[in-house]
């Protein structure tokens, strides 16, 4: 039963807080961190966890058919030599407090979560198809919530599937969210995605996302797209407010089990 994952944490170590297992499919952690965050702000909690992990058990996978995976194992996000992801492996856990607390408590703090929105495609071309337009109104939505203006931006983490359809799409979402919201970035604006470096790690895809996000403010420095060659042509650079990425080092990540 997977809510005794959490349950069996919180009997344990004597948690009364609220607890509960999000199955968002890749988006799982990304709406744990935003759930965590409503309840630390409601008062449910003074601190909250939210993570997630993804494991191979089995050298074979079952659900293979079902998947998105590249032939050659390399994750070519936002390239046009792009054919899915590889496959991969980890965890990663954030401890959340109110800003006010983690200054009065002198905890170490790697980055601060201004805002955050959850919405779903609603009606697409398919079931799996993502929805430019419902992208969109969430990247609006959450630099509102966040008293973020859209051109003050300097990185986007995206989700980036390395798909023929998915890179794209988020590409376009962007796009419109800055067209709907009238911003004009002052330049273009680096993106990337970490399933270069690792693959797509399914539920903890975006634990991982949002980990990377974090190093890059504390390194003040965007990491390099791994296995980025040549642009997919089926995504307007030249409209969208994000930069096209220059070729990558060869010897930098593999993009599949790691």
């Amino acid at each position: 039963m997977p809510s005794n994952v959490v349950a069996r944490l919180s009997y344990l170590k004597d948690w009364n807080g609220p607890a509960a297992t999000v199955d968002t499919a890749c988006s799982s952690v990304l709406k744990a961190v935003h759930d965590a965050c409503r309840s630390l702000r409601a008062g449910e909690s003074c601190v909250a966890l939210a993570g997630g992990v993804h494991l191979i058990d089995l050298p074979v996978r079952a659900d293979r058919a079902f998947t998105i995976e590249a032939a050659s194992g390399l994750t070519r996000t936002f390239d046009a030599a792009a054919d899915g992801v590889g496959a991969g492996e980890g965890a990663a856990v954030f401890v959340l407090k109110l800003l006010d607390e983690a200054l009065r408590d002198n905890d170490a703090i790697h980055a601060v979560i201004a805002g955050s929105a959850v919405n779903q495609d609603g009606r697409s071309s398919s079931m799996a198809a993502p929805n430019p337009g419902a992208q969109a109104e969430v990247v609006a939505l959450a630099a509102r919530g966040a008293s973020v203006a859209l051109e003050d931006i300097s990185f986007f983490e995206a989700h980036g599937t390395a798909t023929v359809l998915g890179d794209p799409v988020e590409i376009e979402g962007l796009t419109r969210a800055f067209a709907r919201e009238g911003a004009r970035p002052r330049g273009k604006i680096p993106i990337g995605s970490v399933k270069g470096n690792l693959g797509h790690l399914d539920a903890a895809a975006g634990a991982v996302g949002l980990a990377k996000a974090v190093l890059c403010l504390e390194k003040g420095m965007v990491a390099p797209q791994p296995h980025f060659e040549r642009p997919n042509p089926h995504i307007d650079f030249d409209a969208a407010p994000v930069r096209r990425w220059r070729r990558c080092p060869k010897r930098t990540g593999r993009g599949g089990a790691g």
